[in-house]
């Protein structure tokens, strides 16, 4: 039924985490939040560590029409684990668009917060890499 239903969602056109759900902004952490602003501000000028969560939510397409999406919540939660069980997160460093220098899976309650999941890679940004140094 899964494989089917994530079959299906492909064929709109939909992406697992542009799903939108029955999520409260009350389980997202507004510290991860800025953290992540702080980290992306070079390649995402478009938004400010002073604007509302809402709003940057909203701006990164992971708050549709006043609903949080599942993306949302798997990388900003509180605890995403306690919505999505068998998620994998699967992060890379990038040399360009299509060069991988490495890359980390996460699984289940080993899901790191965004912050420490980027803090364990160096920062990438527009396709370069920079040297944490």
């Amino acid at each position: 039924m899964a494989v089917e239903l994530e079959a299906l969602i492909g064929k709109w056109g939909v992406t697992w985490d542009s799903v939108t759900g029955d999520y409260s902004l009350d389980e997202i952490d507004p510290d991860t939040v800025q953290q992540f602003v702080r980290l992306s501000k070079p390649r995402l000028s478009h938004v400010t560590a002073d604007e509302p969560i809402e709003s940057l939510l909203r701006k990164l397409d992971l708050l549709v029409d006043g609903k949080l999406t599942r993306g949302a919540i798997l990388l900003f939660g509180r605890e995403p684990q306690r919505r999505f069980l068998m998620t994998q997160v699967h992060m890379g460093r990038f040399k360009t668009g299509i060069t991988i220098l490495d890359d980390q899976t996460h699984a289940g309650q080993s899901i790191p917060p965004v912050g420490a999941g980027y803090a364990s890679l160096p920062a990438v940004s527009a396709g370069t890499v920079r040297d944490p140094k």
